[in-house]
């Protein structure tokens, strides 16, 4: 998929919506139920379509995270997640793979998830 982080924001407020998005229903709403719940937990915390908040949630989500949160994290650095509790959506945009595809400090420094965090706590205050 390609976009820039403003089609990825409305892409991911749709499933935050239920599937709404522009008084249209684009996606199902029982369908996105079913895409966005645990499916196998507690022994495997993915849903259909989307991940979960991990055991370890500086993973891919944010200790702060509630436990009805999705998202996705890409391979490149492409990463959003949706936090229905907090009515949130976050995306960035990163490109993982610069200089090389063995380019981990994304993962390693725990980026994604502290910038979760971060906009967790900017909306509780």
């Amino acid at each position: 998929m390609f976009g820039n982080a403003n089609d990825v924001a409305k892409l991911a407020q749709t499933y935050a919506w239920g599937g709404r998005y522009g008084n249209q229903q684009l996606f199902n709403k029982d369908i996105m139920a079913d895409w966005t719940r645990c499916q196998f937990c507690p022994d495997n915390r993915r849903a259909l379509a989307f991940d979960r908040p991990a055991a370890n949630p500086t993973v891919n989500s944010a200790k702060s995270a509630s436990p009805s949160s999705y998202g996705h994290t890409g391979f490149t650095g492409t990463y959003f997640w949706v936090d229905p509790k907090e009515e949130l959506v976050v995306v960035l945009l990163a490109n993982r793979v610069h200089p090389t595809r063995n380019n981990n400090k994304l993962s390693e420094l725990s980026v994604r998830s502290a910038l979760l965090q971060l906009a967790i706590e900017a909306v509780k205050k």
